[in-house]
């Protein structure tokens, strides 16, 4: 496998993300020693969380290629750079997951950037990666939104997928099917967490008591 991913290499050298500079893989050493890692972390919202670099310059750069110009390709060099800054017991969860897009997102852009990093992750963790969510709504785009209008953007959008639901007991609430715990939530940028924060409400109300955000990227600081 490793000779065939160098041949494809040679053959079609990739662009670092950042500078563009043409043979020095998905991001380059150069540009991955300078991206602003955050060297703090950072408990405020309603889940511990861990974001790798600041939403800004080479940051953003990172992001909008993984997110928009499909290179898949830098969730291994990020995944990475997850293993080497993260405290190991922060990783050490019952599963992973991510935050799932809705239908017609995945469809319009083909893959989940956010399941892509999060299953590169379990596969060097061997930590196990569970699909614990669905969005159900489709939602307007967060970019333009204030904190208040993100919260109501998002609020019902996600539900615990069916396989891992219950019946309704006498309380009228889903006794979901036991869940791992702790439980790690991949996504890539943290804003306001508004979606984070409504993913994680879904999470609790099943029954996890433990629910951990990891980000590649933060513009909350």
């Amino acid at each position: 496998m490793n000779f065939i991913s160098s041949v494809f290499d040679l053959v079609f050298p990739s662009r670092c993300a950042v500078c563009g500079r043409l043979g020095r893989g998905p991001l380059c050493p150069q540009c991955r020693d300078r991206l602003p890692y955050i060297r703090h972390t950072s408990d405020e919202l309603s889940s511990p969380a861990r974001s790798l670099f600041l939403f800004e310059e080479g940051g953003r750069a990172v992001v909008h290629a993984i997110k928009y110009s499909n290179a898949r390709m830098l969730a291994r060099p990020l995944v990475q750079a997850v293993l080497d800054r993260v405290e190991p017991d922060f990783l050490a969860v019952g599963c992973i997951t991510f935050v799932p897009l809705h239908s017609s997102k995945q469809a319009e852009r083909g893959y989940n950037q956010s399941e892509l990093i999060a299953q590169e992750l379990a596969r060097r963790t061997k930590m196990p990666l569970k699909r614990l969510l669905v969005q159900v709504r489709a939602t307007r785009d967060q970019a333009q939104l204030s904190a208040e209008e993100r919260r109501e953007n998002v609020k019902g959008a996600y539900e615990l997928r069916r396989v891992y639901r219950g019946k309704p007991g006498v309380s009228g609430r889903l006794a979901a099917r036991s869940l791992p715990d702790p439980v790690l939530l991949v996504d890539d940028v943290l804003t306001t967490g508004a979606t984070a924060s409504e993913c994680a409400r879904v999470l609790r109300q099943a029954g996890v008591a433990d629910v951990r955000l990891l980000t590649i990227a933060r513009a909350l600081c």
